[in-house]
């Protein structure tokens, strides 16, 4: 079984870091990548806090759908499970942390108070999680109907703020460049994003039907998207991205075809990473609170433990947009 040494010294710090981290010391000041690499390193090695003396602790398992690698290339599932754990250390819960890829992820949850699923679940896969224990909830996704626990966000009133900021704006040609999760079907998961960005476009008699890309959430992606877009004859003025990862992407497809952002393309992107207002010119995207959600699914976890209600839940989390220099009203 790890231990605090273990931990510090794979994250490269002391003990005493370690420990007053894992903790919640309100006077310990760290640097946030210093911070992410001791979160890191604990999960890489499973490591477990014990449990005082004078009762029993619930301990809620973490069942976390990306793996490790799969995590550092988009931080939103990150923060997410950073959320939670911050949340189960605050209030002296116990943590069993799996990653879907683990071979025994299922050997290791048994005999946990409760499962907290962050990211995408084959139905299959759902009805697997709920085998193992009664008290369970998905994080980021939703179920057509509430039959399991959920929290998500409210897409909805996101893309209906994106597509009238951008009518307001002036933009009548606008993109869209979106990513698939796909699950363990090979069925890709139903972003509702995509439904609700052609009907408030439809809407507002927009046109986005030429320049309509799904692909990956990733850079990568996002800058090969953007390079097919731009290989048709005419293109739009603005463009809305799924993910900050896929704007960041097309910023460099746009910035290599002599173009600019965003006098001559608006750029719109999704969840507010740090990155985004570091850019150049800083990004337009709809903030999320992904530390604050991961933050709820655990305060969710814990009442569903202590109270076990007989109906399941959907919680609905808002999120809004933030304007900045990479949106541009058209003349």
């Amino acid at each position: 079984m790890a231990t605090l040494k273990d931990v510090a010294a794979l994250a490269g710090v002391s003990q005493a870091t370690v420990s007053r981290l894992l903790n919640q010391d309100p006077a310990l000041s760290l640097p946030e990548e210093t911070r992410q690499n001791i979160l890191k390193a604990a999960a890489k090695l499973k490591y477990e806090k014990k449990a005082r003396k004078g009762g029993h602790k619930k301990k809620i398992g973490i069942l976390q759908w990306h793996s490790i690698d799969s995590e550092l290339q988009d931080p939103y599932y990150l923060i997410l499970r950073t959320g939670v754990e911050q949340y189960c250390l605050k209030n002296n819960l116990d943590i069993v942390r799996v990653f879907k890829s683990d071979a025994d992820w299922s050997d290791q949850l048994s005999g946990v108070d409760g499962i907290l699923c962050i990211g995408k679940f084959a139905p299959e896969e759902m009805k697997k999680v709920t085998r193992l224990s009664s008290q369970t909830l998905f994080l980021d996704m939703q179920t057509e109907n509430i039959q399991y626990n959920t929290v998500s966000l409210d897409f909805k009133s996101a893309i209906r703020d994106v597509i009238n900021t951008l009518h307001e704006y002036g933009h009548q040609k606008i993109g869209f460049l979106g990513g698939q999760e796909i699950l363990e079907n090979n069925h890709a998961y139903d972003d509702s994003r995509i439904k609700y960005f052609c009907e408030f476009a439809k809407e507002k008699g927009m046109e986005y039907n030429p320049w309509f890309l799904i692909d990956q959430f990733s850079r990568a992606s996002g800058y090969s998207m953007m390079n097919k877009l731009l290989e048709t004859e005419n293109h739009p003025t603005a463009v809305f991205c799924c993910s900050d990862p896929i704007a960041i992407g097309a910023y460099r497809a746009i910035i290599e075809n002599g173009l600019k952002v965003p006098d001559d393309i608006s750029l719109i992107g999704f969840d507010d990473i740090e990155e985004a207002q570091f850019m150049n010119p800083p990004l337009t995207t709809v903030h999320v609170d992904m530390l604050s959600m991961g933050e709820y699914g655990a305060m969710v976890m814990e009442m569903l433990m202590n109270h076990s209600p007989v109906l399941p839940c959907r919680m609905v989390l808002g999120c809004h947009l933030i304007v900045r220099e990479s949106l541009k009203k058209r003349n």
